[in-house]
């Protein structure tokens, strides 16, 4: 949308993030461009999240910076606009569907409703959507009433409808069968070739494989290292990059 702000690149700089006097992220610094699928990977509880809620808008960090270009967005303890300027440019999609009540156009259409589109232009986006992502027929329904693939499929329109700079998915992979896999496989590629900023968090190897450009390795709140797939997953420089995938 128009009022958004767009930015080529997200660059973050010795972030950390402490909470009940415990070390979640430690100076976690890296770079984050348009038109590539970054894979966040790591085992449970590696701090892959909490990155995303920092990189989302949605947790501040202890300490460190947030760049969007050459502006900061988070820097001295502070954010330099409001939060909700700067989600307006951040779509989100958590690893368990999350539906507010109402059907699933109602849902959909939140996002819209938060940038102040005007009514009949959040139908006809709506409508185009719904019928490019098969969900028309579904539209009437609660999401309580969808299957598995459905919900994914619901919150990943609901992350996009409104168009964000920055798209951040939580393990979207997860608990999917292999026709709903190859689908957001397909329109995952077709918003990186529009310029769009992906962040996916997974542990899986062949997905990141399949779809990431460069492959962050989180572990215990630390970026281990940073690459592209055959480098990291042939030829890990870091010792704990080498144990987690059982090199030598």
């Amino acid at each position: 949308m128009s009022d958004l702000i767009m930015p080529e690149e997200v660059k973050l700089t010795q972030v950390s993030l402490e909470s009940s006097n415990k070390l979640i992220l430690d100076k976690v610094s890296l770079n984050l461009r348009a038109g590539q699928v970054h894979i966040f990977f790591g085992k449970n509880g590696a701090g892959k999240s909490s990155l995303n809620k920092i990189i989302g808008i949605l947790q501040p960090p202890s300490s460190g910076s947030i760049h969007w270009d050459s502006s900061p967005v988070f820097i001295d303890g502070k954010y330099s606009y409001p939060e909700e300027v700067l989600r307006r440019s951040i779509g989100f999609m958590w690893q368990k569907p999350i539906f507010t009540t109402g059907s699933l156009y109602k849902n959909i259409e939140l996002p819209l409703i938060f940038q102040k589109i005007p009514k009949e232009t959040r139908r006809k986006l709506i409508d185009s959507k719904l019928k490019e992502f098969n969900l028309t027929e579904l539209a009437s329904l609660s999401p309580k009433k969808l299957s598995g693939g459905e919900k994914q499929r619901s919150c990943f329109l609901r992350a996009v409808i409104h168009e964000p700079r920055i798209l951040i998915l939580d393990e979207p992979f997860s608990s999917l069968d292999e026709e709903t896999s190859d689908w957001f496989v397909q329109h995952i590629n077709q918003l990186k070739n529009e310029g769009l900023i992906i962040i996916v968090t997974t542990h899986d190897a062949l997905i990141s494989r399949q779809i990431g450009d460069v492959i962050h390795v989180i572990s215990e709140g630390e970026l281990l290292e940073s690459g592209i797939p055959p480098d990291i997953f042939e030829s890990p420089s870091h010792p704990r990059t080498k144990q987690l995938f059982g090199l030598k």
